[in-house]
């Protein structure tokens, strides 16, 4: 974590604390799209903010902050060696106002203060490339935002979640930043990173 904060910021002990990583899995499989809500229930006792989190695929993990979600990994494999990234996303809760009927509550988004401080796709890419090392896998990969399932609009909807354009923001440009590279192999092409380098420090340390 403090090799991911942002320019000129310095994360104490103290701050570091505030944040802890949640394993995650998909409850009650959506029929009509993919992934699912996750199991963990948040903000229970705050009938005020509501947080609808969604995974895209069987299982991922994500980063609290003061116990609140702040951002989701969804994860897939890709091959028997490479470990996905399919779903790389910040989550913000719904404010609400429960004197109101429920198609009315909703007042704005709540922000995600754990991440203002941390250049948090990169954190989150490299917590994904531990898990592929401790799994002994050769490669992670970052799904093309082209490829990304909301882009594409569902039945019954006038349009998609994500246009190719704001999902090419999200994964592909982040990709290119991490060090990511296109396999000419790769019909979809998605973004790869060798995990090597890691497990290579892991020995000489």
């Amino acid at each position: 974590m403090q090799s991911s904060t942002l320019p000129g910021i310095e994360l104490s002990e103290q701050r570091a604390n505030n944040y802890s990583l949640q394993a995650v899995c998909i409850d009650n499989q959506s029929q009509d799209t993919i992934g699912g809500g996750v199991t963990k229930v948040y903000a229970a006792d705050k009938k005020d903010i509501l947080y609808d989190v969604w995974l895209d695929t069987t299982v991922g993990f994500i980063l609290e902050h003061k116990g609140l979600p702040n951002a989701i990994v969804g994860l897939d494999y890709n091959s028997a060696s490479e470990l996905i990234i399919r779903q790389l996303q910040g989550i913000r809760g719904k404010r609400l106002d429960p004197s109101k009927p429920r198609a009315d509550r909703f007042i704005s988004k709540t922000s995600a203060r754990g991440l203002m401080t941390l250049d948090w796709r990169k954190f989150m890419v490299d917590v994904t490339q531990r898990v592929a090392d401790g799994l002994d896998l050769a490669s992670i990969a970052i799904q093309a935002g082209k490829n990304n399932y909301w882009t594409t609009a569902l039945p019954n909807e006038f349009k998609p979640h994500l246009t190719v354009e704001q999902a090419c923001t999200a994964y592909d440009k982040p990709a290119q930043r991490l060090g990511f590279k296109r396999l000419p192999d790769d019909n979809e092409a998605n973004w790869h990173r060798q995990v090597a380098q890691l497990r290579t420090f892991k020995r000489d340390r």
